[in-house]
């Protein structure tokens, strides 16, 4: 084991994607390319089981499947940089449907709890009316303890232009004009884009949780400082549904750059687009890491793309 590198971690990239089962698409070159240009890479819907083994070079590996059922399905999990672990800490709250860990505030420079998701769609055997109460339970207790929330993941819910902000007719006008020109400073306002052109169930109940938690839908606000999904919402899945969803509480907002949403490719997923989005951390934190683990090509050194 010899040093390679130290620097000044900027930008953290985050990547989220409905890989519709990790073990087949790990024999893909591609997607090895792929997860290289990733810091912290959130799946849903690993599909994986007790017996299987994910190991990837130059990257750690957390998750949790679903138990039971006659073939494998659901499951949630995150791989993070090796050099960047010790920075990460697991967060065990017993929900099947969502994964929380934590990064050292030293790197991000915010107290912020993230949460993997993966809703199963209505029709499906392990979806039930009231599966959103725990992720809601969850995140009330981390807000309680000074926590902010990023949420990440395939929801299910089809929310097309309904409000996750509180209305008029929740507060008084003086406290919703001040509300709304604090997210204009940030850049932001609070109108909703959607490709999509339909609203379901858990639609209408997740729109109707963010409410009162202050946590709201990224990808489909009209946010100036982001990327190539600005008045448009695309949509994540089947290029018909939007479905997958960054979710924030809107003092992060500010933390958020480089937002989009990725062409489709089948050798990353069977139906769903990735998200891409640089999280903004403290610049003052030198890692270093080693090239133990790193893979090379022809002796060259590795490639690291923040």
């Amino acid at each position: 084991m010899h040093f390679v590198k130290s620097f000044d971690c900027k930008t953290l990239k985050f990547v989220l994607l409905n890989v519709c089962g990790i073990i087949s698409k790990l024999c893909f070159p591609d997607f090895d390319k792929f997860m290289l240009k990733c810091d912290i890479f959130c799946l849903t819907e690993t599909k994986l089981d007790d017996f299987d083994n994910v190991d990837v070079s130059v990257f750690k590996f957390q998750g949790v499947h679903r138990i039971g059922g006659l073939k494998k399905f659901g499951g949630i999990g995150f791989f993070v940089k090796d050099y960047l672990w010790k920075y990460v800490k697991f967060v065990n709250c017993n929900n099947e449907n969502c994964l929380w860990f934590e990064i050292d505030s030293k790197l991000s420079n915010e107290k912020c709890m993230f949460g993997v998701i993966y809703i199963p769609p209505e029709s499906f055997v392990y979806s039930f009316v009231d599966i959103f109460d725990k992720l809601e339970s969850d995140i009330i207790d981390f807000k309680a303890e000074g926590y902010s929330i990023c949420l990440l993941g395939d929801f299910n819910a089809r929310t097309v232009h309904l409000s996750d902000f509180v209305s008029v007719d929740d507060f008084d006008y003086q406290t919703q004009c001040e509300f709304r020109n604090n997210l204009e400073v940030l850049g932001f306002v609070t109108d909703r884009h959607s490709e999509d052109s339909v609203c379901n169930k858990y639609g209408y109940r997740f729109s109707k949780r963010c409410k009162p938690l202050d946590v709201h839908i990224l990808n489909l606000l009209m946010f100036t400082l982001l990327g190539s999904d600005v008045f448009i919402g695309k949509t994540t899945c089947k290029n018909v549904s939007v479905i997958d969803y960054l979710v924030f509480s809107p003092c992060l907002f500010p933390k958020i750059d480089k937002f989009d949403i990725l062409p489709f490719d089948p050798l990353l997923s069977d139906v769903h687009d990735p998200i891409s989005f640089d999280f903004i951390c403290n610049s003052q934190v030198h890692i270093g890491h080693s090239c133990s683990n790193v893979k090379t090509e022809n002796n060259r050194a590795p490639i690291y793309m923040w």
